[in-house]
């Protein structure tokens, strides 16, 4: 199971928007004012008895900042795309295939919190929630891993997660009327 995290972390690497994870590294959330927007890359990967399967998401999300007296709290959310790799599963001969198939994607909202205490010493903790295609949600812990940038938490005990957050850019003008 280590291996298989690992794994996932290297393919959110690899994956990922580009070299945003890295070049953000001191930040997994980077800061951004209220409505600017980040690319972001999801890596999930279960492994449960039989179903193993990997979920890639990219797409991108809008900042939200909450500042109360003793804690704030920046979350980006917004939703893509995400592709699974059991989707074709054809296991019925021993030559099993599980491609990725953009038509038969799931669309999963996700948010990060990244909450903040304003107690010196204190570092700041990072949650993460899914919300699926029928409006059920789950929320758990991530993990910072500042050397690469990369959010990482587990649902379960079999299903491990990695994202990426790229630069927050200003939201496009709107439209002329």
């Amino acid at each position: 199971m280590k291996r298989i995290f690992v794994k996932s972390l290297s393919l959110a690497i690899v994956l990922g928007t580009g070299t945003h994870g890295l070049l953000n590294a001191a930040e997994c959330v980077p800061d951004a004012p209220d409505g600017y927007v980040a690319p972001f890359t999801l890596v999930t990967l279960r492994n449960y008895w039989i179903h193993q399967f990997t979920g890639y998401e990219q797409g991108s999300y809008t900042a939200q900042n909450f500042f109360g007296a003793t804690v704030s709290s920046l979350t980006y959310s917004g939703g893509g795309t995400e592709l699974f790799s059991d989707k074709q599963d054809d296991c019925t001969t021993f030559l099993c295939t599980q491609p990725f198939d953009s038509n038969q994607g799931l669309v999963v909202g996700v948010s990060v919190t990244r909450t903040k205490l304003h107690i010196i010493g204190s570092s700041p903790s990072y949650t993460r929630t899914l919300t699926l295609w029928n409006n059920s949600k789950i929320t758990f812990p991530l993990t910072c891993d500042a050397t690469t940038g990369i959010l990482y938490g587990t649902i379960g005990n079999d299903t491990h997660v990695a994202i990426t957050t790229g630069t927050p850019v200003a939201p496009p003008p709107p439209p002329p009327r």
